[in-house]
Parts: C-alpha cells; structure tokens; sequence
C-alpha cells in the first residue's frame, strides 16, 4: 500500500509542539503561505520604490538649491 491510498496522514517531521498536519492542513496552508507571501513582497516592492521617488526629489531638490 503506497502513501497516496492510505487513509492515514502521511508522516512528516512534526511542529515542536508535536503536531502533524494532514494532507489538506499542508495544502491550505502552502495555499495561505503562497499569498501571504505575495502581498509581502508586494509591500515591499511599493516600499521600495516610495524609497527610491523620496531619494529622487531629494536629490532634484538639493541640485535646484546648489544651482548645479
């Protein structure tokens, strides 16, 4: 009998807590992890590029007082 027809959830290396997810628990939780991930780096990206706008006026604000 192969992992995938057992009923039995196939055994992984447990939380410390010693809890072991199900099949399904591990798939919606990659599913959760997915996004959670993607609207992190998307976070991240805006932020950066605020960064990058704010770095930006910064310097056509210090050249126009320099007068170069």
């Amino acid at each position: 009998m192969d992992a995938l027809s057992s009923s039995r959830p196939v055994p992984t290396k447990p939380w410390s807590s010693g809890r072991v997810l199900t099949a399904s628990q591990r798939e919606a939780k990659r599913r959760k992890d997915r996004v959670t991930k993607r609207l992190r780096v998307q976070k991240q990206k805006e932020s950066i590029q605020e960064l990058r706008n704010q770095i930006s006026a910064l310097q056509n604000l210090t050249q126009k007082n320099l007068g170069t």
